[in-house]
């Protein structure tokens, strides 16, 4: 069980706060998919020549192992895994055997200089104040 509380009984604050670090890390996550969906064509194209100019009796032994690795970028990668039941990404755990351990461990190093006071107190209220402003400019006028 997490020591966090569901999303509906977190103060607004937090659940704003929240929602950024989602969207930052999904955003990363699809720069990652991006890179892989660019180099893969390329990969699979070089590894299927040389399988053909080189391959002998096992041709196709390059190219399945090109796929076998982006395969396993996938699940390393692991794109909507993360977001949970609460429709949070709730487990940025650091032992995941995926990216997600490196997103839990930046996430910890700036909660971390939060608390030193590297990262500003006044800077963080001034975006919840920029947020407050803008979330009440949205709602309807009635």
């Amino acid at each position: 069980m997490s020591d966090r509380p569901a999303p509906s009984e977190a103060p607004l604050e937090d659940r704003r706060w929240g929602l950024i670090r989602d969207v930052l890390v999904f955003q990363a996550k699809m720069v990652l998919e991006g890179l892989r969906d660019v180099l893969l064509p390329i990969a699979t194209l070089v590894a299927g020549a040389a399988g053909l100019a080189l391959g002998g009796e096992r041709p196709e032994r390059g190219f399945h192992a090109v796929l076998r690795a982006a395969a396993r970028f996938d699940v390393w990668l692991n794109l909507f895994g993360p977001v949970g039941k609460r429709g949070r990404v709730a487990h940025l755990a650091p032992d995941s055997e995926g990216v997600d351990r490196y997103f839990h461990a930046l996430e910890a190093l700036i909660v971390e200089q939060h608390e030193k006071g590297a990262l500003t107190r006044s800077a963080r209220q001034t975006i919840d104040g920029w947020l407050d402003r803008l979330q009440r400019a949205s709602r309807p006028r009635g």
